[in-house]
């Protein structure tokens, strides 16, 4: 990954966020310091119901990338009821892979 497919690897992450029905917040992304390590990091929040979160990792496992879920947090939200989950999920996208 490098700062040229950065936008491609975002709107593949929106698309499948949309495909699942989440509503998906990127809170940070680090391409590394070193331009030899493609590695970049990622923290997404996806908010919806547990079902819908846990369709929404399935499918990141789609896109074609080769990624790593580095840490993963489901937490119940008391009292919402538009969006009772979240997914707190930090990834390590490590290359582009072509279609699957």
């Amino acid at each position: 990954v490098n700062s040229g497919n950065v936008v491609a690897l975002v709107e593949a992450l929106e698309t499948a966020a949309r495909d699942a029905g989440v509503d998906l917040s990127i809170r940070d992304a680090r391409l590394p310091e070193d331009k030899r390590d493609g590695t970049l990091n990622i923290t997404l929040l996806a908010r919806g119901s547990f079902r819908d979160i846990l369709h929404y990792i399935q499918l990141l496992e789609l896109i074609p990338y080769q990624l790593q879920v580095a840490d993963m947090r489901l937490l119940h939200v008391e009292g919402e009821r538009a969006f009772p989950w979240e997914g707190r999920l930090q990834l390590r996208i490590f290359n582009y892979v072509g279609k699957l």
